[in-house]
């Protein structure tokens, strides 16, 4: 079959969606198979036991008719009807494929063929598309999600490592405890001062510590250095040791 005997794409109008699903106008439905728009309703007419309303046609008057040529800027160019029609039929998929059948014309059955393969599928392909847009777009997000989550992470690294003691942070407070003991290295005292205010701060090591808190936190550290000093044992020199000396 030489592909010029089928009616080309261009030669119809676009395909034309009523309540979720496509139909072809009479204009276009005689184009097709090669014949009049008097010859299709003529076999309607003849013919109407074997149609069906709603589902081989859709009949188009008064208000239902206003409500659909309003889809349209110009109903006469986007499908060829005069927009002064009083009435518009309108076939499914089925009723095309009865008015073949009632015609039963070789070039007919060519035609139907391409409007079931290519001009009743665009519901179907228009899903297609929006199901490919839809995962599409899942998938843009599901990246962009990823994305933005790992950039979070490295943000909350760096902070992290920025917020943590640096050793002069640290060797810094550790001084400060050994001046305030009169020690010159950590001993028992030393951690006993630093398990207490590691303690109040509700961490285990000074790297558990924001730097902020850690600088903030003098008081405890003042604190604890004087309960300790307070549970020293006192000294007492003998007045006599103090005579033999």
């Amino acid at each position: 079959m030489p592909k010029n005997a089928l009616v080309k794409k261009e030669n119809l109008h676009r395909p034309v969606m009523f309540k979720g699903q496509t139909v072809i106008t009479t204009k276009d439905l005689a184009s097709a198979y090669e014949a009049t728009e008097q010859h299709i309703q003529q076999n309607f007419n003849n013919n109407q036991d074997k149609f069906e309303k709603g589902k081989h046609y859709i009949l188009l008057q008064g208000s239902d008719l206003k409500e659909f040529k309003r889809q349209f800027d110009d109903i006469e160019v986007a499908l060829g009807i005069s927009k002064y029609a009083s009435q518009l039929y309108l076939w499914t998929e089925r009723g095309a494929s009865r008015h073949c059948k009632i015609l039963d014309t070789d070039k007919a059955w060519e035609q139907f063929d391409y409007l079931e393969e290519v001009y009743f599928k665009v519901k179907e392909q228009t899903l297609d598309i929006n199901k490919t847009l839809a995962e599409f777009k899942g998938q843009i997000i599901g990246l962009v999600d990823e994305q933005i989550g790992n950039a979070i992470k490295q943000v909350e690294k760096k902070c992290s490592e920025y917020y943590k003691p640096s050793c002069a942070d640290k060797s810094s407070i550790s001084s400060y405890i050994k001046k305030r003991l009169d020690i010159t290295k950590a001993n028992e005292e030393y951690e006993l001062v630093k398990e207490r205010v590691l303690i109040r701060l509700g961490a285990s090591k000074w790297e558990d510590v924001d730097v902020e808190t850690l600088r903030n936190s003098m008081d405890i550290i003042d604190e604890s250095i004087r309960v300790l000093k307070m549970e020293r044992p006192y000294e007492q020199t003998s007045l006599f040791d103090k005579k033999g000396a």
